[in-house]
Formats: C-alpha cells, sequence, structure tokens
C-alpha cells in the first residue's frame, strides 16, 4: 500500500507523535509511507482535477491519504485538500464530510439527536439579548463553549447567571454561536475516552480532572486510567462514530444521573496517551483498519 499520513501542522513544526507512530507501524507492515505537509500541496482545476505535492508532484498513486486535521478555525476550507483528494479517486480516512460534521459541535448534536443518540442537555445561542431567557431552560451552574475548538480550549465554567453573561462576553468574539451545556456535577470531573476504529472501540480510558478544574483534558493536566467499558457504552461510542461516518473517532462520554451521554465526538483524536495507558498499539489497529479499508475500496472500484 502507498500511503500518505496528510498533516494539518506548519510546515515549521514538527510532526506530532501520532503522525509518526502511523508511520512507524505502516512501514513495519510493509507499506511505503509518507508524512505529507498539507500546506504543500496545491489543487489544480482546469479539464481535470489535480491535487500536486511542492508544486509538481501528483499525489494520484497513493492508495489511502489518513488526514490529521488539527484545525479549530476555517475548516472547510483549510481541509478543502481531503476532498481534493477524494474527487481524484484517494480514499481517505476519515473522508472530508465526516471530518466537518465532527468538527462543528452544533453539526454533530444536530446528527446524533437525529439518530436518538443521548446527548448533554445543550442550548445553542447566537445574541446574548436572549441568554437570560435562555438560563431558564439549562441552570447554572452551565459550561459556555464555541462552535469549534478542541483540548478543552473555548470551554468555560460559569457558577452563577451573572457569570455565565460575562463569560458569554469573553468568548462571543471567536465564535458566531455559542453552547451553553449543561454541567453534571454527578461526574465528579470523571468522562471516559472510547476510541473506535471502523466498528470497535479498541480502547478506553477514564479522564479525570486535576484539582481546582473542571475540564478532564490531558492536555490540562487530568489524569487517565484503563477501564473495561460496559457493552452499553460501547454500543453509544460506536453508534456516534456511525453516525458522524467516522472510521476513527475518540468518543467522550460521561455519566449522568439518566445513563451515559455524548459530550463530544473528536475527528482527530490523539492517541499518544491511550496507547501507554492501556499498553494497546492503536497505531496498528488504525493501519490494520486501513488495510481492510483499501480492500474493500478496491472492490467497489472494480464492480
Amino acid at each position: 500500500m502507498n500511503l500518505g499520513i496528510l498533516s494539518f501542522k506548519k510546515i515549521d513544526q514538527r510532526a506530532s507523535k501520532e503522525e509518526l507512530r502511523l508511520k512507524e507501524e505502516a512501514i513495519k507492515r510493509g507499506h511505503k509511507t509518507r508524512i505529507l505537509r498539507s500546506e504543500r500541496c496545491a489543487m489544480y482545476f482546469n479539464h481535470e482535477l489535480k491535487l500536486l505535492y511542492k508544486g509538481k508532484e501528483k499525489l494520484n498513486k497513493l492508495d489511502l491519504i489518513i488526514p490529521r486535521v488539527s484545525l479549530t478555525n476555517n475548516i472547510p476550507i483549510q481541509s478543502a485538500v481531503i476532498e481534493q483528494a477524494e474527487l481524484i479517486g484517494i480514499p481517505t480516512l476519515n473522508n472530508y464530510l465526516s471530518i466537518i460534521k465532527a468538527k462543528n459541535k452544533l453539526r454533530t448534536l444536530q446528527i446524533l439527536n437525529h439518530y436518538s443518540i443521548p446527548v448533554v442537555k445543550t442550548v445553542v445561542i447566537q445574541d446574548e439579548t436572549y441568554l437570560e431567557d435562555t438560563l431558564k431552560h439549562i441552570e447554572t451552574p452551565v459550561i459556555l463553549k464555541t462552535s469549534h475548538g478542541s483540548y478543552g480550549k473555548g470551554v468555560i465554567l460559569a457558577e452563577t447567571k451573572r457569570a455565565a453573561i460575562s463569560a458569554y462576553n469573553v468568548i462571543a468574539n471567536s465564535s458566531d454561536m455559542i453552547l451553553l451545556q449543561e454541567y453534571i456535577g454527578e461526574s465528579k470531573g470523571k468522562d471516559i475516552r472510547a476510541f473506535v476504529v471502523g466498528e470497535n472501540v479498541v480502547a478506553s480510558m477514564e479522564r479525570v480532572a486535576r484539582r481546582g478544574e473542571f475540564r478532564s483534558n490531558i492536555e490540562l493536566g487530568g489524569k487517565g486510567k484503563a477501564i473495561k467499558l460496559s457493552n452499553e457504552m460501547k454500543s453509544l461510542a460506536i453508534r456516534a462514530a456511525k453516525a458522524l461516518e467516522l472510521e476513527i473517532s475518540g468518543v467522550d462520554i460521561i455519566l449522568t444521573k439518566n445513563g451515559p451521554a455524548i459530550m463530544e465526538v473528536n475527528a482527530n483524536p490523539g492517541f499518544k496517551t491511550i496507547e501507554e495507558i492501556t499498553e494497546i498499539n492503536i497505531a496498528k489497529k488504525i493501519i490494520e483498519h486501513a488495510e481492510v479499508f483499501v480492500s474493500h475500496h478496491l472492490e467497489h472500484v472494480s464492480i
């Protein structure tokens, strides 16, 4: 297999550990593999579509691209190179539309709700004028989030109505829409990350926020430990991934008094920490799934 790992990091930044791990495992399995930089890609339009690399090399000989979309702003435009790859016949894991859906928290909620997948109670507004009335539908303390973001950025906990108004003003400049999300006090700063590849949860861990912090993200000092999920929670994670048509995802689940609910679905999940904690070779599992995915794609093309 001729595999490209498409990095969206700036050219002057090093490849991420996840990108390097994917390359390492792919090479071990005999695949010709390289890390590509999105900024070096050019999309050519005329009588035919092309995807050029460094202005001259055609990428049409790739069998698969695994995008690592570490973007939080202007995602549809900046990640259009993924759609260009698909249009010239290169399968991608994940695909452009699934990434766009998962990167937009509002769109994610709409899709999950459509498929009756439980989510944390959320209200989305665009105008501060209606904030006080909105808070009648979702009591404080409340979490405010921007419509895009990752690693806990653009997320504020407001203990009171007055704090919610102040918090809204702080983050409103960075997002057209603000999500007001129920604070699940009974979770005690804990949530669960289920790593889904294909139709399987390949690893899972519980994340616990550090003292004085409500966000459990490992990047913010949270601690993780390996756990075994119930069949109900595995099913919930897989359903969420399938609803967004993601082949690779990190599904964040929180336990509420009404049962488990989805908080977020990540289309570009980091796996360095969960590999270390669970001692499961996630990079290998992704490459194994990529092999099957390409095989199915070739079968479909040949029919």
